[in-house]
C-alpha cells in the first residue's frame, strides 16, 4: 500500500523542478495549430512522476504555443522537453520558426548570414515597419542593405520605376504594383532578395473590391519576381504587424527551401 498508493501520492507533491519552452509558429492560424496538437496533448498520460501543462496564445500572425514540465528528476524533464519538442517539429514543421527567445528577426538574420545574402525592402501600407524589425537585430547592417517608403504614387513611379500604366490599369494596391515595386529596389539596392508591400490599412480607402486588410507583397531576386496577396483582419496597428511578421516570413521559408537544395 505505502509503494503503490503513498508513496505516488507524496511525489505529486515534490515536482520541484519545473522547465517551460515557447514553441513559435507563423503561417497557420491559431485554430489549427491547436488541432494538429491535440493528439500529442492527449498522448499525455497522467503520471505520478512527472506533470506537463500546455497553453496556445496568439498574437499578430504569429502562434505560441507554451509547454511545462515539471518532476523531481531533472533528467526526466529535459528528456520529456525534449521529446515533445521532437513530436511538435515533426507535426508542424517549417511553421515552426523558433524556440523561446528567438524573434522571426532574429531568424531571419541568422539565416541570410547563414547562405551570405543581402535583403532591401519597399514599403507602402508598411511605413517602414519591416525595416525597423529587421535593424532591431544587433549585426543586421551585415545583411540588410535599406528599405524605401514610397507612399504616394509619384514616389513609386519616380524612384522604383513603377510604370504609370500599371497604377491607371491595376491601381497602387495590386500585385502587378507589388512586382514592379520589388524589382525596382532590387535594382536600386543590388541586393540579392527584395520584397514589397502594399495594402489598404484602414480604417478609411477600402472599396467593395478592396477591403481593408487587402495586402500585397511582391519578392523579387535575379531569377523571377512574384507576388502573394494577403487579407487580414484587426485594427490599422495589427494589419501593418501581421504585414511586417508575413513578409518576413515569406524570406524564411525561401530561405529554408535554398538552404535544403544547397545540401542536396
Amino acid at each position: 500500500m505505502v509503494k503503490e498508493n503513498v508513496l505516488s501520492f507524496l511525489r505529486s507533491y515534490s515536482r520541484n523542478i519545473k522547465k517551460s519552452v515557447i514553441m513559435h509558429v507563423l503561417g497557420i492560424p491559431e485554430s489549427v495549430v491547436e488541432e494538429m496538437i491535440k493528439p500529442i496533448m492527449k498522448e499525455i498520460v497522467v503520471d505520478s512522476l512527472k506533470f506537463v501543462e500546455f497553453g496556445i496564445f496568439a498574437g499578430e500572425s504569429v502562434v505560441d504555443v507554451k509547454f511545462s514540465v515539471s518532476a523531481s528528476n531533472e533528467v526526466l524533464v529535459d528528456r520529456e522537453i525534449n521529446d515533445l519538442k521532437l513530436k511538435f517539429t515533426n507535426i508542424l514543421k517549417d511553421n515552426i520558426f523558433g524556440f523561446d527567445n528567438d524573434t522571426i528577426e532574429s531568424v531571419i538574420g541568422c539565416l541570410l548570414l547563414e547562405n551570405k545574402k543581402t535583403i532591401s525592402f519597399a514599403e507602402s501600407c508598411s511605413g517602414g515597419m519591416i525595416a525597423a524589425a529587421v535593424t532591431n537585430v544587433s549585426g543586421s547592417s551585415l545583411y540588410f542593405k535599406g528599405s524605401t517608403v514610397v507612399y504616394s504614387n509619384s514616389l513609386k513611379m519616380k524612384l522604383l520605376n513603377v510604370k504609370e500604366k500599371t497604377l491607371a490599369d491595376y491601381g497602387a494596391v495590386s500585385g502587378e504594383t507589388a512586382k514592379e515595386m520589388a524589382a525596382g529596389v532590387l535594382r536600386l539596392s543590388g541586393t540579392d532578395y527584395a520584397l514589397s508591400t502594399t495594402g489598404i490599412v484602414g480604417p478609411h480607402g477600402s472599396t467593395k473590391e478592396k477591403p481593408v486588410g487587402l495586402v500585397y507583397v511582391g519578392f523579387a531576386d535575379k531569377n523571377k519576381t512574384e507576388s502573394f496577396k494577403f487579407t487580414f483582419s484587426g485594427t490599422r496597428m495589427e494589419i501593418r504587424k501581421k504585414t511586417v511578421n508575413t513578409v518576413l516570413d515569406l524570406l524564411r521559408r525561401r530561405l529554408i527551401v535554398e538552404s535544403s537544395n544547397k545540401m542536396r
